[in-house]
């Protein structure tokens, strides 16, 4: 019996748009106004040059003034590369997924990828693995980029890094990379972790519950905070790469502290608390 050949999937160059016109405007000029827009009176302070920011990774009508707090703090700098450290939605995997593709499609042109930051990456641990397959499908990335190119000055690169589960191994092992990639002295680095809170209770549950996730998010510790999401106390869909950031700070001495910054739910789009979606925007410098 002859053997069959195996067709291998080709892995696109570029990684292709799958949320424009469903969760941010497709027409370049529609969403570049609404993002001009959201950047505009945000009620933040701006300290310093951000080393991090929380951002969300919802649908931009229902979370435009948080996604403009978190970007109006970078707005005007310049990084290399963008390390977004990203949650994975809809499938479930075990490790810490890479991107093969060289670059990701905006309605504002392509961004490229960092491969030697990737490469870095995959050689760091057996846990960095192809996740190809689930980049394609995960969108919290996709959603980060139209607010960066419109943001930040100058060209720049980005990490895109799924955190298939929230456990204890992967978090310090990401933490652990990134203190390492961070050590390049010739790279600008800003890290970007997309999440939404709660999206499955009523309002007064949403925010009863969010209020302790932000206080325990302000005391920037991992341990407690992780302690918490294992007890579902609290809940966000990208605790992966907030407990990850939390280990890192705690890596370079508590050096780059979250800050809270700005909170929202999705009731006040969608005059509706029977069921909501929440969101926070957070900053370390």
């Amino acid at each position: 019996m002859k053997n069959k050949a195996v067709k291998e999937k080709i892995v696109p160059e570029c990684r292709p748009m799958t949320m424009s016109g469903t969760f941010y405007y497709k027409e370049k000029n529609r969403l570049e106004e609404f993002i001009a827009n959201s950047l505009q009176n945000t009620g933040v302070e701006k300290k310093g040059r951000p080393f991090a920011i929380i951002a969300p990774d919802a649908n931009y009508t229902l979370a435009g003034n948080i996604y403009g707090a978190s970007y109006s703090l970078v707005a005007g700098e310049h990084y290399d590369t963008v390390i977004i450290m990203m949650p994975l939605h809809r499938q479930d995997f075990r490790g810490l997924g890479l991107i093969s593709s060289k670059s990701f499609e905006t309605p504002f042109g392509n961004v490229e990828v960092d491969l030697e930051a990737n490469e870095f990456l995959r050689n760091f641990s057996e846990d960095f693995i192809d996740g190809q397959a689930y980049h394609e499908k995960e969108y919290s990335a996709e959603l980060q980029l139209p607010y960066l190119m419109k943001t930040l000055s100058g060209d720049f690169k980005i990490l895109p890094v799924i955190v298939g589960r929230a456990n204890t191994r992967y978090t310090i092992l990401l933490s652990k990379a990134v203190n390492a990639l961070l050590a390049n002295p010739d790279k600008k680095f800003l890290i970007v972790v997309p999440t939404n809170l709660n999206s499955e209770f009523p309002l007064e549950k949403t925010i009863e519950r969010d209020k302790m996730f932000i206080k325990l998010l302000r005391e920037n510790n991992a341990e407690n905070l992780s302690q918490q999401l294992a007890l579902e106390q609290i809940s966000a869909d990208g605790t992966g790469g907030i407990v990850s950031l939390l280990r890192l700070n705690e890596l370079m001495g508590n050096s780059h502290n979250v800050e809270p910054l700005k909170y929202a739910t999705s009731d006040e789009v969608t005059k509706d608390p029977s069921k909501v979606e929440s969101y926070i925007s957070a900053v370390a410098y």
